[in-house]
């Protein structure tokens, strides 16, 4: 909850000025309110920045707020809205040039159509398009949620050996940025204040995981779903 204080005292400074960066650290706040499990908070903030940005200039940003939206209606399994929140993001991505803009866009309208609409191996194919794009970036963000959601698809549909490579290769990012996964995944319980279902609920959200089942904990293994 440190990141969510610091988000607060920041926006208290900014006051109510509408400008980009307000709009900019009310995008921040919302990513964590939304990873804390407050969907309402998060995705009043979302509304506001998705209706304010065009007016500052920036496409951007209500772009990247129609992606908040998305993953809050994947976990309240509102599907309808889920897929119009992305094809709209995905729409306002393609005419900015931001080609990592695009590339979160493109992935997590992927994934949304492949948990809602069925697209199959055709999003299989988007999210695997989106990981080379994220590679010849550099963007360790990007790459990492987009390896966990092709984890996720690949164990959903039964790929188990598909699914294990990928979660390997979620645990060699966090290596490489020098953070073991066991400590990344602590840092996760202690702003759960080590609540179970508050764990479960924040590994969900990390990994964009909506399904009823249990989630595949890229662990070790042996070990069970949390």
């Amino acid at each position: 909850r440190e990141a969510d204080r610091y988000y607060a005292r920041a926006l208290d400074l900014a006051g109510d000025e509408l400008n980009e960066q307000t709009l900019a650290l009310r995008l921040g706040r919302a990513g964590t309110l939304n990873t804390l499990g407050e969907l309402a908070k998060a995705e009043e903030l979302l509304t506001k920045v998705a209706d304010e940005a065009p007016g500052v200039g920036r496409p951007d940003l209500r772009a990247k707020a129609l992606l908040g939206k998305t993953r809050i209606a994947m976990k309240q399994g509102h599907g309808a809205d889920a897929l119009a929140f992305v094809a709209e993001a995905e729409a306002i991505a393609a005419q900015t040039g931001d080609v990592a803009l695009q590339a979160w866009a493109g992935f997590r309208a992927a994934y949304v159509r492949w948990w809602f609409a069925e697209a199959g191996d055709a999003a299989v194919a988007e999210l695997r398009r989106c990981l080379g794009v994220a590679e010849q970036l550099d963007d360790i963000p990007l790459r990492i949620d987009v390896l966990a959601c092709l984890g996720n698809v690949l164990y959903n549909v039964g790929d188990l050996p598909g699914a294990e490579e990928h979660f390997v290769r979620l645990i060699e990012m966090a290596d490489s940025a020098r953070r073991a996964l066991g400590e990344f995944l602590l840092d996760i319980a202690r702003e759960a204040g080590f609540d179970l279902l508050e764990y479960r609920r924040a590994l969900r959200a990390m990994l964009g995981y909506t399904s009823p089942r249990d989630i595949f904990h890229p662990v070790a293994p042996g070990v069970g779903g949390a």
